[in-house]
């Protein structure tokens, strides 16, 4: 009895080995995200449908400041990328009479298209130097910009380039003004550890008072200026 109990746990655990096995999965986004943003690659998107639910328009420009030691910027540039709603009536009426129906969002308020997705991105410029950015709008404009980047210099060491981005924490909406999105800065040499580091809060406060601002010592801010746009 007993040797026949053991001949029945043996076969059990046989059938329970014979059951775990490794077996090939579909790849998901979240899986060449990994691979991704190894090759240097991030993605930043923003939903801005809640603007749309209004009959206000919003001219949409993304704006990039510069820091280098200081809280103030010492450079910035402008990127406009269009309206969060296009209308027939910003037509000529030459070209609204060739737009059908079909093509209209919504025929009663005559909306051709909508934009109520932002995104900002960066991808490998191949330069230690160099970073390269790309912003833009969901049916809307796109632009692109290339930020130069400046190395840690220590002693007896090589010019080390390497850059972070981290959001920033969410802030209110206010029209015209000017609302951070993504804090892109440079490591600094740890001399006490003998590293370099980026370590500190994971999201940045909007007014730069996290205290990890205090440590880096070249940054860009990237962010969103939605004013509305003026009809005529």
């Amino acid at each position: 009895m007993k040797r026949l109990l053991f001949l029945v746990g043996a076969l059990c655990m046989a059938a329970a080995v014979d059951a775990q096995e490794i077996t090939p999965a579909d790849v998901t986004f979240d899986d060449m995200r990994v691979v991704l943003e190894s090759a240097g690659f991030e993605t930043y998107a923003y939903d801005l449908s809640s603007l749309l639910e209004e009959d206000t328009r919003y001219e949409v420009a993304v704006s990039v400041k510069e820091y280098d030691g200081g809280k103030e910027p010492v450079d910035d540039w402008t990127f406009h990328l269009g309206s969060t709603r296009v209308l027939l009536s910003d037509f000529s009426a030459e070209t609204r009479a060739e737009i059908p129906d079909s093509m209209l969002l919504d025929k009663k308020r005559g909306i051709v298209r909508q934009s109520g997705r932002l995104v900002l991105g960066r991808y490998p410029s191949m330069t230690d130097s160099v970073a390269r950015w790309v912003f833009s709008l969901e049916n809307g404009g796109r632009g692109s910009m290339q930020l130069d980047l400046k190395a840690v210099q220590v002693p007896d060491k090589e010019p080390f380039y390497s850059y972070e981005s981290r959001p920033f924490a969410k802030s209110g909406f206010e029209a015209g003004k000017f609302i951070p999105l993504v804090f892109f800065g440079s490591m600094w040499y740890d001399e006490k550890a003998g590293v370099y580091r980026q370590c500190g809060e994971s999201e940045i406060a909007p007014d730069l008072s996290s205290e990890i601002v205090g440590s880096v010592p070249h940054f860009y801010v990237m962010g969103v200026v939605l004013t509305p746009k003026k009809e005529e």
